[in-house]
């Protein structure tokens, strides 16, 4: 590498540094090793000539390609982005069009820029993006929330396609969204990817969504009928907010594996419907919260086919229609459901169990509050493909009026 500075800086001054000066002869010997070999060369008596704005390289034993063999300059590597700084993505696998649709005419403060494979655009109204397969278009935005209060942005395609990256680039209003985990703009995400039946997990680079701070409606219906999305990604936060995760992945039949939910507080329509028709999930994740909030597993596994068993449900202290249909229709559900709470509330378990024609027992602890108006239909055609379906309730408590169904014959055991 010396030996080509050296080189250069010759051939720069024999061309323009020398006009107008006197005539000036440099000797130089460099020792080279050529590729494996020692061997010495002799570049001798270079003469760098100058004279009356005219400049002449005079001799030289050997050429460049003696010296250096073939040599090319480098190639210049970009950085490797990491996921966190990776904003969100979306790959094609074929040919066809992405959209970003700003409904009804709506605007926002600030653009949303695509990159299509390294070139940017800002727009500020519904764009068109044609894409060949293999073309990468990753999308952000300084914007604090994607929603104007009546209308939203957001990202269709009509192609097979990849999605991954940090979501948190479309509402990148603090400056750095790879280390952004606050989302502090209402209904934010507002069905931003919902209806791309086409779109797909990438094999190697997830989707996140790394927020821990959530706002109001945040990820409302974000995958609302993406039907070919097959992994949820994670979601971290332990505290939630009203309607957070409404409809999130509300009609995604091919999702096999449902993100962790780790939440201790809960707030009003957290999780509803969260997973209407997710027919392809076997099991359900746990769900910790002892306190419940209304409605905040309102109808949340509803007709989730597939599903064989039913997370635990410590919950104690219980909240009006928090339970409301919560497996509606769930006909492979099978395991015993055990029901801690003692003091049932305003509609809690309505209609929670109606249609799991699978269910063999479920127990229940209350001890007061145990009516029709918070029982109504919790129940009603359960138990039809069981054997000897079972209810266990307190001792002293069989006598209650439990509402159950004429069919199947449900048996009444006071054994808890």
């Amino acid at each position: 590498m010396e030996i080509k500075k050296m080189v250069s800086i010759f051939w720069y001054f024999a061309r323009f540094s020398l006009s107008l000066s006197p005539i000036y002869s440099i000797n130089l010997i460099i020792n080279v090793h050529l590729r494996s070999k020692m061997k010495k060369l002799n570049i001798i008596s270079m003469a760098l000539c100058a004279m009356m704005g005219t400049a002449t390289l005079t001799s030289c034993e050997g050429t460049l390609d003696d010296v250096f063999g073939e040599w090319s300059r480098p190639t210049k590597t970009e950085p490797t982005l990491s996921i966190e700084e990776t904003p969100l993505t979306i790959e094609a696998v074929e040919a066809g069009t992405i959209r970003v649709v700003y409904a009804k005419g709506m605007t926002l403060p600030k653009p949303i820029t695509y990159t299509k494979n390294g070139v940017s655009t800002s727009i500020t109204a519904t764009t068109e993006i044609t894409v060949a397969a293999g073309d990468v278009v990753s999308f952000s935005s300084e914007n604090s929330t994607l929603y104007d209060g009546t209308n939203y942005a957001y990202i269709r395609t009509d192609l097979k396609c990849y999605v991954y990256g940090n979501v948190m680039s479309m509402i990148n209003d603090e400056g750095d969204f790879s280390k952004d985990k606050t989302i502090s703009g209402d209904y934010a995400l507002v069905f931003l990817l919902s209806l791309n039946k086409n779109m797909c997990n990438h094999p190697d680079k997830k989707l996140i969504l790394p927020a821990s701070t959530l706002s109001m409606g945040c990820y409302y219906g974000l995958f609302y009928g993406c039907h070919s999305l097959a992994s949820a990604p994670e979601l971290p936060a332990t505290t939630l907010t009203q309607e957070c995760y409404y409809e999130m992945f509300f009609n995604c039949p091919a999702l096999t594996t449902a993100p962790a939910l780790p939440a201790t507080t809960l707030a009003t329509e957290c999780y509803y419907k969260m997973f209407y028709n997710c027919t392809g999930l076997t099991t359900a994740p746990a769900l910790p919260a002892t306190t419940l909030a209304e409605k905040c597993y309102y109808m949340m596994f509803e007709k989730c086919t597939g599903l064989s068993t039913a997370p635990e449900l410590p919950a104690t202290t219980l909240a009006s229609q928090c339970y409301y249909g919560m497996f509606y229709n769930c006909t492979a559900l099978e395991t015993a459901i055990v029901l801690p709470a003692t003091t049932l509330v305003d509609k809690c378990y309505v209609a929670m169990f109606e249609g799991c024609s699978k269910l063999s027992s479920v127990s229940c602890k209350a001890t007061s509050g145990i009516d029709g108006a918070n029982l109504t239909d919790w129940l009603d055609n359960a138990g039809t493909d069981a054997t000897s379906p079972t209810l266990h309730v307190t001792t002293g408590k069989e006598s209650k009026s439990w509402t159950l169904p004429t069919t199947p014959t449900w048996t009444i055991k006071a054994d808890l």
